[in-house]
């Protein structure tokens, strides 16, 4: 029977020498006999749990922007991966809730801000945020092979 095999690679790079993590990945086997509709674009995603990455910032009192783009090894052009903050650990005094994405959106080659955030003081310890992804596009009309891409985190501080 016939497999889908996506794996997830994470890299991350810093503009600065604060040791910032992210940390986690994604391999998934996805069953040919998953996919039970003939025809293109079919309806079904493919979706990671909802932390299955988590961002961890390693100082306080500092501004973030954090950036992501996708590295395509093997990859079909019809699929998509798209990813999506999926909750914030976020300080009590001082400290701002992150903006910008919180909904799914579509990685590209090309970097996009994923989130900016500014890291005050936590009772609870440095923030985090739990990171998803989807695979969408899935279509009989997809060979059945191992798809990989490499997902990079620029984690800068202005």
């Amino acid at each position: 029977m016939p497999r889908y095999l996506f794996t997830i690679l994470f890299l991350w790079s810093f503009e600065f020498s604060l040791a910032q993590s992210v940390s986690g990945n994604w391999t998934s086997n996805l069953p040919a006999s998953t996919i039970t509709e003939a025809g293109s674009n079919y309806s079904s995603n493919w979706t990671s749990l909802t932390n299955q990455s988590v961002i961890s910032m390693a100082a306080w009192l500092t501004n973030y922007t954090v950036r992501v783009k996708k590295i395509d090894g093997v990859w079909h052009s019809d699929l998509g991966l798209w990813i999506h903050k999926t909750s914030d650990r976020v300080g009590l005094l001082g400290s701002a809730a992150p903006s910008g994405n919180s909904t799914y959106f579509q990685l590209t080659a090309a970097d996009q801000v994923f989130f900016t955030t500014y890291t005050g003081v936590t009772l609870t310890g440095l923030p985090s945020f739990n990171i998803q992804y989807e695979i969408r596009g899935l279509s009989v009309t997809i060979p059945a092979q191992t798809y990989s891409t490499t997902i990079v985190y620029t984690i800068s501080s202005p």
